[in-house]
């Protein structure tokens, strides 16, 4: 009977401790987030992420690989669980008003992470207003968000203002996360962060977002000297196309808009025209020393080969960023992938939706570097140095499972909440610009990668690239 009456009582203790844990640290298992402003998260968002594994809390979606001279992977982490989306949540300071291109709007921001890897983050003096260009037309809108003070959002380093990508023309949403992440790995620094989070607008469910660093001057950011005649400009199709001044190159005619300072004093224009006349004569003239010499040359070799592997439409047009610091000019950061690998309207874009053909060779200083034997040759042996990385892309290889395949295993369920549940169709062409998707989400997962692979293939051959087994 001592035995038995300890048992119990130690059975008791027990339920004791866990009852006044979950009292003393909130853990219910069905805690819903209020948003301010009184509006709530649906419920039944909160509910799916509590179905994911114990084991999720620990994974992150980002990349565990850092590569510059050598490479490591963190080989404990189980990439293929799923991962709780984090929720962010925008309620309009007036309800009544809708959000707009031109200006931002007060909002109250609460952004949470259901697996507690990262503190919730709230501002009620927070901003929102719509970004982008051709995107910011479609139903499904890009926005920008500002924080009345710099957050450091799941770890993606401190920042006011972040983008939110909405993917629309990407029925599998993955296009700019796999762009992302292989230019952090080729070693562009600058290039945005990112992370996929459910998006709540005045407590209605928009769908599957792409949370990512802005793109500007910053220690955090690209860190120039403005002082200094550091420049961040923007490629430009014409002139206040995204930017309200640009710059025409003097030889090779590259039109730069001011991307992160909206112009140029007169001294500064005079040491622009100074520079590019030096640089791009170098490069003209095909004297690879002094090309070095005013270009980074490692970044445009990782630059355009990210370019030309994805075949991004847009390195033509738009949203392709140079960076002039202390007197050499920079590629990168790498932006706006979502019509690149085939996502490409074939009647309105020719045959870049195809695995063949070369692009990016026509953009901007490519046209000439292309030419360049030395160039090729670098461009050639980094395709070589980092094969395993663009084949990790599609299929799996020494490095783990696909990309594809680990980002569909983690945000699988948010993914397919975009559709089922913010109601956007997988199977309608909702722009002109991109190509005709198929019928369901995993039919278009499937040409992505079959893309992926012809474009590998492709681009071997032409270079006349061989990789000994």
């Amino acid at each position: 009977m001592r035995n038995r009456k300890n048992t119990i009582i130690t059975f008791l203790l027990i339920i004791g401790v866990i009852f006044a844990s979950f009292m003393l640290f909130g853990c219910e298992p069905n805690d819903t987030s209020s948003v301010g402003g009184g509006a709530s998260v649906d419920e039944s968002a909160e509910i799916s992420h509590e179905e994911s594994t114990e084991a999720s809390q620990e994974i992150s979606e980002d990349i565990s690989v850092e590569v510059s001279d050598e490479v490591s992977i963190d080989e404990s982490i189980d990439e293929m669980a799923e991962v709780k989306t984090p929720v962010l949540s925008v309620t309009l300071h007036d309800q009544d008003d809708r959000v707009h291109k031109s200006y931002y709007v007060g909002a109250t921001i609460q952004l949470k992470d259901p697996s507690r890897r990262f503190d919730t983050v709230y501002d009620a003096k927070g901003e929102i207003k719509i970004r982008g260009n051709s995107t910011s037309s479609g139903a499904k809108k890009p926005y920008n968000i500002k924080f009345s003070e710099a957050e450091n959002l799941l770890g993606l380093g401190e920042s006011k203002k972040w983008y939110l990508l909405a993917n629309f023309y990407d029925k599998t949403l993955m296009r700019n996360k796999l762009a992302y992440d292989l230019a952090q790995i080729l070693g562009l620094s600058n290039t945005s962060r990112c992370t996929y989070v459910d998006l709540y607008l005045n407590g209605v469910f928009l769908g599957n977002y792409l949370l990512c660093e802005s793109i500007g001057i910053g220690e955090d950011r690209v860190d120039l000297n403005i002082d200094n005649n550091d420049f961040l400009f923007e490629y430009e199709p014409w002139i206040g196309y995204s930017n309200p001044a640009a710059y025409h190159t003097p030889l090779c005619g590259v039109l730069l808009g001011y991307n992160d300072r909206e112009d140029a004093t007169r001294q500064q224009k005079e040491y622009l025209k100074e520079f590019f006349t030096k640089a791009e004569r170098a490069l003209l003239d095909g004297d690879w020393d002094n090309i070095q010499r005013y270009f980074d040359v490692d970044s445009f070799v990782n630059h355009y080969l990210l370019n030309e592997f994805f075949k991004n439409v847009d390195i033509g047009t738009s949203s392709t960023r140079y960076y002039l610091k202390d007197g050499k000019l920079y590629a990168g950061p790498v932006w706006d992938l979502d019509l690149s690998s085939g996502n490409a309207d074939k009647d309105y874009y020719g045959a870049i939706y195809s695995t063949s053909n070369l692009h990016a060779k026509n953009g901007q200083w490519y046209k000439w570097f292309t030419k360049d034997e030395e160039f090729m040759k670098l461009v050639k042996a980094r395709f070589v140095e980092m094969n395993d990385y663009f084949v990790n892309i599609y299929a799996e290889n020494e490095l783990g499972n696909s990309r594809i395949d680990v980002l569909i295993a983690q945000h699988g369920e948010s993914f397919e909440r975009n559709f089922s549940t913010a109601g956007w169709d997988v199977s309608e062409k909702v722009s002109e610009l991109e190509r005709i998707p198929d019928s369901t989400y995993e039919e278009n997962v499937e040409y992505l990668r079959e893309w992926f692979e012809g474009r590998h293939k492709w681009l071997f051959e032409k270079w006349e690239i061989e990789i000994e087994n």
